[in-house]
């Protein structure tokens, strides 16, 4: 399914408490659909839903995140952490890599429909890159990914330098 980028750029609405059992239904469903792509995670809005919602791949302890579906996923900034630029790409945009400005380390809070209980857990590294990612669909943010890679293709191209220098220029102007 290719969803238009204006249906992503809807903030999903938070699940109730008397949703919990629908929508980890619908989280399972995801997590049989996304065991056929190449994806490490899934916000439900790009599958066309307003469900608050995020399913990892199956080997989501390989990737280092603390179970596989997420209901009313947050993240807030980490301790110890810093901005870095990373390299992603996105079910939605098919064979577009982005440069996106990320945080190092976040910490997650998610409703654990397993555990029936709220829980918080610390990432750091690519972890913490794929919840910031599908959290990011979730708030309806996707037009800074896209205006975030052009500002570092223009940056390329104005001063003739490399990706890298591209991202160091960017995250010191950031820190002003």
């Amino acid at each position: 399914m290719k969803l238009e980028p204006t249906e992503l750029y809807t903030k999903c609405k938070t699940v109730k408490e008397k949703d919990y059992k629908e929508v980890f239904a619908y989280g399972l469903a995801i997590s049989q659909w996304i065991k056929t792509k190449k994806a490490y995670a899934v916000a439900a809005n790009q599958l066309g839903s307003k469900y608050r919602l995020m399913v990892a791949h199956r080997r989501y302890k390989k990737l280092g995140l603390p179970t596989d579906i997420f209901i009313n996923p947050e993240f807030s900034i980490g301790p110890e952490a810093e901005r870095i630029i990373w390299g992603e790409s996105c079910l939605s945009y098919p064979g577009v890599q982005f440069e996106i400005l990320r945080w190092s380390h976040v910490e997650l809070s998610y409703y654990d429909p397993r555990e029936k209980e709220d829980k918080k857990y610390f990432l750091e590294g690519l972890p913490a890159i794929i919840a910031q990612h599908e959290i990011t669909h979730l708030n309806g943010e996707n037009e800074e990914e896209l205006s975030f890679s052009v500002e570092v293709a223009a940056l390329m191209e104005k001063k003739n330098i490399k990706i890298e220098e591209a991202r160091q220029i960017i995250i010191k102007e950031e820190g002003k």
